[in-house]
Protein backbone atom coordinates (compact mmCIF):
# COMPACT_ATOMS: atom_id res chain seq x y z
CA UNK A 1 0.00 0.00 0.00
CA UNK A 2 1.14 3.48 -0.63
CA UNK A 3 0.14 6.28 0.97
CA UNK A 4 1.18 10.07 -0.82
CA UNK A 5 0.91 12.94 1.32
CA UNK A 6 2.10 16.71 -0.51
CA UNK A 7 3.26 19.11 2.04
CA UNK A 8 3.28 23.34 1.12
CA UNK A 9 6.13 24.85 0.83
CA UNK A 10 6.24 27.91 3.47
CA UNK A 11 2.59 27.34 3.86
CA UNK A 12 1.46 28.73 0.43
CA UNK A 13 -0.02 26.17 -0.99
CA UNK A 14 -3.81 24.91 -0.35
CA UNK A 15 -4.84 21.08 -1.18
CA UNK A 16 -4.84 22.39 -4.72
CA UNK A 17 -3.54 25.93 -5.54
CA UNK A 18 0.01 27.11 -5.07
CA UNK A 19 1.00 30.95 -5.09
CA UNK A 20 4.22 31.99 -6.81
CA UNK A 21 7.04 33.09 -5.17
CA UNK A 22 10.37 35.02 -6.19
CA UNK A 23 12.38 32.60 -7.97
CA UNK A 24 10.02 29.95 -8.47
CA UNK A 25 9.93 27.76 -11.79
CA UNK A 26 7.51 25.90 -13.17
CA UNK A 27 10.02 23.35 -13.13
CA UNK A 28 10.88 23.77 -8.96
CA UNK A 29 6.83 23.92 -8.61
CA UNK A 30 6.11 20.33 -10.25
CA UNK A 31 9.05 18.55 -8.36
CA UNK A 32 8.00 20.25 -4.95
CA UNK A 33 4.47 18.86 -5.66
CA UNK A 34 5.35 15.84 -7.43
CA UNK A 35 3.84 16.58 -10.61
CA UNK A 36 5.33 17.36 -14.26
CA UNK A 37 5.45 20.74 -16.10
CA UNK A 38 3.82 19.70 -18.43
CA UNK A 39 0.62 19.10 -16.39
CA UNK A 40 1.03 22.56 -14.75
CA UNK A 41 1.01 24.61 -17.80
CA UNK A 42 -2.30 22.38 -18.55
CA UNK A 43 -3.94 23.16 -15.57
CA UNK A 44 -3.09 26.86 -15.56
CA UNK A 45 -3.48 27.39 -19.32
CA UNK A 46 0.29 28.32 -19.41
CA UNK A 47 1.44 29.27 -22.94
CA UNK A 48 4.96 31.31 -22.07
CA UNK A 49 6.22 29.74 -18.71
CA UNK A 50 8.37 32.74 -18.57
CA UNK A 51 5.25 35.05 -17.91
CA UNK A 52 5.35 33.26 -14.41
CA UNK A 53 4.83 36.05 -11.72
CA UNK A 54 4.99 36.67 -7.86
CA UNK A 55 1.83 36.31 -6.49
CA UNK A 56 0.49 33.97 -9.66
CA UNK A 57 -1.73 31.39 -7.78
CA UNK A 58 -1.22 27.83 -9.82
CA UNK A 59 -3.40 24.93 -9.55
CA UNK A 60 -0.75 22.15 -8.59
CA UNK A 61 -3.70 19.36 -8.75
CA UNK A 62 -6.75 18.57 -11.47
CA UNK A 63 -9.79 19.27 -9.31
CA UNK A 64 -11.26 15.84 -8.95
CA UNK A 65 -7.92 14.86 -6.67
CA UNK A 66 -7.54 15.01 -2.90
CA UNK A 67 -4.07 16.41 -1.06
CA UNK A 68 -4.20 12.85 -0.10
CA UNK A 69 -4.30 9.85 -2.61
CA UNK A 70 -4.55 6.22 -1.60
Amino acid sequence: DKLDIYLPKSGLASNTHYTVRNGDTLWDIARTFQTSVKELKTWNNIHNPSGLRPGTRLRIRPESEQSIAE
